[in-house]
């Protein structure tokens, strides 16, 4: 092979780090890619999209699917962030930092399957960036860098906004005087609830937002059975 042949050609080498190479040369920060196209690149390798898939988590990157921003096709991508270089020589992937999907299953499901900072479920629109759709993640309570384990008891649920290596994701910052103006607008009562979820940086959730979640976890004829109750209770009521 030439010196002036790209890193992503030389089929020597593996089919993710031929990946992130051809997405950091080719693609760039901030633009789309078709699955399409990442298959014509790397065209001697089967399930390269399983490959850029296990880019995320511990490798740093971050890819956005049709699940995550509605103006996506499902063949499209956009590559938010370029994670670790992992096609470099002396690149070294982090140990000991798989968790497995019944950890995940296990902490979302304790924490009602959305983010326990900001409260946004999985697949939910962010009220402050439309089009962009909620990831959960999971978040440690106390860092690995501070000898934090891969438990669930020192694992939160958390989007990927609220997830410490991803807030640069959050675009235009916020306006603090307006934050500050809207906060002494607010009554008594959600003074005192916003004081307590920033003190505790969680938010609390009232009996019924968990009911709310529970119900968006069942099959859609259990949904309707639940839709025509309350139908019935709140005429009922009226």
């Amino acid at each position: 092979m030439s010196a002036e042949t790209p890193y992503w050609k030389d089929a020597r080498h593996g089919a993710m780090r031929r990946a992130a190479n051809w997405l950091a040369t080719e693609v760039g920060e901030g633009n789309k890619f078709r699955k399409g196209d990442l298959r014509t690149a790397i065209q001697d390798r089967e399930q390269v999209d399983r490959r850029v898939r296990d880019l995320r988590g511990k490798h740093g990157w971050i890819i956005y699917n049709y699940r995550d921003r509605s103006d996506l096709t499902p063949e499209e991508h956009l590559l938010v962030k370029i994670g670790d270089r992992v096609w470099e020589n002396t690149y070294r992937a982090p140990r000991g930092d798989a968790v497995s999907a019944s950890v995940h299953r296990r902490v979302f499901d304790r924490d009602g399957n959305r983010c326990v900072v900001c409260g946004i479920a999985a697949g939910e629109e962010y009220p402050t960036l439309p089009g962009v759709r909620a990831r959960l993640t999971l978040g440690h309570l106390v860092p690995r860098g501070r000898r934090g384990w891969n438990d669930p008891d020192n694992f939160r649920t958390e989007c990927a906004i609220c997830n410490e290596p991803a807030r640069h994701l959050t675009g235009t910052g916020v306006d603090f005087e307006l934050l500050k103006a809207r906060i002494r607008e607010l009554p008594r009562s959600d003074k005192q609830r916003l004081a307590e979820w920033v003190r505790n940086e969680r938010r609390t959730f009232p009996e019924v937002e968990r009911l709310w979640m529970q119900w968006r976890q069942l099959p859609a004829s259990r949904r309707d059975e639940v839709r025509q109750l309350l139908e019935q209770l709140t005429r009922a009521s009226s």
